[in-house]
Formats: structure tokens, C-alpha cells, sequence
């Protein structure tokens, strides 16, 4: 579950890569798989890290 700016909505928290569960970072404000190292908003939308 991740509010934002009041809203309250529900994420799925599996990685769409391997299926692993990314873990939250709070120093980052963003979830990263430790599979892999994909990193997502908090949103649920993928980082580019690019």
C-alpha cells in the first residue's frame, strides 16, 4: 500500500523480471529488486536507470 499526495492505492510487489520481491528504499524513496537491481518509483513504474 503507498499513499501519495493523499491518495491511498494498493502495488503489486513482485518484479515483472524474475518475480522476485523488491524491497523499499527509503533513503531513495523507491523499491529495488535484489535479484537483479532494477530499481521503481514509488508509483510502481519501472527506474531507468539509464
Amino acid at each position: 500500500m503507498v499513499k501519495k499526495d493523499g491518495v491511498l492505492f494498493a502495488l503489486s510487489t513482485i518484479c515483472t523480471h524474475l518475480g522476485c520481491i523488491p524491497n523499499w528504499t527509503a533513503s531513495s524513496t523507491t523499491f529495488e529488486c535484489p535479484c537483479h537491481g532494477s530499481g521503481y518509483y514509488d508509483s510502481g513504474v519501472y527506474l531507468d536507470q539509464k
